[in-house]
């Protein structure tokens, strides 16, 4: 008996909570990453900052629901994919990876619900993505609600906020 109830307890230690040991792996499954480039990395985005056109491309293309959304370059695909190993972004912690370098994206801020557009900028940050298995998945920053990159020194530290 008691070794039956040894036995169950080292099996139960084994089953933890699911975490990608191995973020840098190619794996077969990639949808959230296909929604990750339909959300950032879409053709035919505006190349102007002009609200009126955002507004229209955002009502036009979806996304009304969302009240910050960042555009990357769809010529920085390749790039944004070298985020999640070795030859264009470091990991940082688990599965989320940061950049080397610094990307320039558009970040629209709207009224959630109505595509009112409040503010388009660009920016120029190093971005902090979720990877799987070699794919971004999610990302993670610039989202000033969740993480605040810092530069400290040479290095970078990152700072979650309280939501």
């Amino acid at each position: 008996m008691v070794f039956l109830t040894l036995a169950i307890c080292l099996q139960m230690g084994h089953q933890t909570f699911a975490r990608n040991d191995a973020p840098c792996q190619r794996g077969k499954w990639n949808n959230s990453y296909n929604t990750f480039v339909k959300r950032h990395i879409r053709s035919g985005t505006p190349t102007s900052l002009d609200q009126n056109q955002w507004e229209n491309y955002i009502r036009n293309n979806g996304g009304c629901e969302r009240p910050t959304q960042s555009f990357l370059q769809p010529k920085d695909l390749e790039r944004v994919k070298a985020v999640c190993t070795n030859s264009g972004g470091k990991r940082y912690k688990e599965n989320l990876c940061i950049s080397d370098q610094p990307f320039k994206f558009v970040t629209v801020r709207s009224v959630q619900g109505t595509c009112g557009i409040k503010s388009v900028r660009e920016e120029s940050k190093h971005l902090i993505l979720k990877c799987f298995f070699f794919f971004p998945v999610q990302l993670i920053f610039p989202r000033p609600v969740r993480f605040i990159l810092q530069p400290l020194g040479e290095a970078l530290t990152i700072t979650q906020t309280q939501s």
